[in-house]
């Protein structure tokens, strides 16, 4: 099913002190190639991912960040013609400095993200949240100043003008165990 970009909102809204959220992400994210991995969508809820299969003998990598030197979000584009998309991005410090590393971090295009909230749901509907599934992600600032703070390599990821997303984010949910799914990328047995 298409998503249908004239839908409208379906159910009520509730911002309040009884479901506050609780901020931040854990230190882990897993990363892979966009077209290296297939990702399937709900046909009733199309922002929502049920299953992430590798092409051939593809694998995801997993960041491992430390406190908060990695984020992820999205900015909404409006059109005036056309629908909303969304641009996301997900920013991160590379701290490794081997030549082996710089290549890696210099190859960093057409990239998707999961990351792993804090707060957690019982049936990982939102747990679990994925950027760039359909477009990728690709450099749009990539700094280092080794004598600045904190002398480690900055990377912003967005999404290309003009090919933003249909949806803010993806939940990722998988019936089998979310986590386990998404570790199981990490190898190709």
């Amino acid at each position: 099913m298409a998503y249908d970009c004239f839908k409208s909102i379906t159910k009520a809204i509730d911002a309040s002190c009884t479901n506050a959220p609780v901020k931040g992400l854990e230190i882990e994210a897993w990363i892979w190639a966009r077209t290296e991995i297939t990702a399937t969508f709900d046909t009733t809820n199309p922002s929502k991912i049920t299953a992430l299969s590798p092409v051939g003998s593809a694998v995801a990598y997993k960041f491992k960040g430390h406190r908060k030197n990695f984020d992820v979000g999205m900015d909404r584009v409006i059109g005036e013609v056309t629908p909303d998309g969304f641009k996301h991005f997900f920013s991160l410090y590379g701290f490794e400095i081997s030549a082996e590393d710089i290549e890696n971090l210099d190859g960093l295009k057409d990239v998707v993200v999961v990351v792993e909230r804090k707060q957690k749901e019982t049936d990982d509907d939102g747990t679990f949240i994925c950027f760039g599934a359909k477009t990728g992600l690709y450099p749009s600032s990539d700094t280092l100043r080794l004598n600045s703070d904190p002398g480690v390599r900055a990377i912003e990821l967005t999404t290309l003008d003009g090919q933003e997303e249909p949806f803010s984010m993806y939940s990722v949910v998988i019936a089998s165990g979310t986590r386990l799914a998404l570790e199981g990328l990490l190898t190709n047995d």
